[in-house]
């Protein structure tokens, strides 16, 4: 573990995770991508004689809560979410139904997108009782959370990539857009002293990174509205964004950023420039509404 400043710490690696101790007792900030490390934790906070008092949860993907049964299986420790995730992490099944809007195929039944289940509740039931502070992020999913500990250190979960890795995986995935651009411009102005992305360095100043992540995502939706000059179906436009940015996918994936384009879509139809319609041949087809 990292000390970032009093008693936050952070588990730096492909997803990064957080851990308050206070009195004794320690609150671990999502559980990363893979069971061994939870293992490891679990191994230093016993050889500490720390007292795993809960998991706290930013949202139910599932590179965040992978250790989450282990923890919860090792130490009875409860999970706590914003309502909606805390049902999804209890049901992980609910991540594939959704990106495929029906019983998932195999690509959404492996392990990256369904974690083993934990029993996790609405983190509303005891807010008041934590030392830690709830954030309101919503975007990347519908009920994302950051949380800001009394050292004025902020886990953001996946509100915001650094710029890094955005370069790397080309498109920030939100389920949410507009909630999405209005939780980043939200977190320029909490006066935290260190911010901690899931998926990027810790930093004092993350305003780069942020908008870089606003600009991204305007530029994609920029870009999908001026395909639609030409009517596309959404796998047209996932087609098209995937090529444009080179993307490299997998099947799984594929629902990714089909899931992403959907949440655009949905953006600028809110924004009014583009409309859905059923074609006389049965096909779900988008268009610009502006001439």
């Amino acid at each position: 573990m990292k000390k970032i400043k009093g008693n936050t710490y952070v588990l730096e690696g492909y997803t990064n995770i957080g851990i308050y101790i206070t009195g004794g007792e320690v609150f671990i900030i999502d559980t990363g991508s893979d069971q061994r490390i939870s293992k490891g934790i679990l191994e230093e906070l016993t050889e500490k004689k720390l007292k795993v008092s809960a998991i706290i949860n930013t949202h139910s993907h599932a590179d965040h809560i992978q250790g989450n049964h282990l923890i919860q299986e090792s130490t009875g420790c409860p999970i706590y979410a914003s309502k909606i995730e805390a049902a999804m992490i209890s049901n992980p099944m609910i991540e594939g139904f959704y990106l495929y809007s029906a019983y998932p195929i195999r690509a959404l039944r492996r392990t990256f997108f369904r974690p083993k289940p934990s029993n996790a509740k609405d983190i509303a039931e005891i807010s008041s009782r934590l030392p830690i502070e709830i954030i309101d992020l919503q975007g990347h999913s519908l009920g994302h959370i950051g949380l800001l500990t009394p050292d004025g250190v902020l886990f953001c979960g996946d509100a915001y990539f650094s710029e890094d890795i955005l370069k790397k995986y080309i498109y920030p995935y939100h389920a949410y857009v507009q909630k999405a651009i209005e939780s980043l411009r939200y977190l320029e102005n909490i006066a935290a002293s260190y911010y901690v992305p899931s998926h990027g360095n810790v930093t004092s100043d993350p305003h780069k990174d942020i908008n870089y992540n606003v600009n991204l995502i305007q530029e994609i939706s920029t870009r999908v509205f001026g395909m639609l000059i030409t009517p596309m179906t959404r796998d047209e436009i996932t087609s098209f964004l995937v090529r444009s940015y080179d993307i490299k996918l997998n099947s799984g994936l594929y629902y990714l950023a089909f899931s992403f384009v959907s949440s655009v879509l949905q953006y600028l139809e809110t924004e009014g420039k583009v409309s859905n319609s059923i074609s006389a041949d049965g096909k779900s087809i988008w268009f610009s509404t502006e001439k």
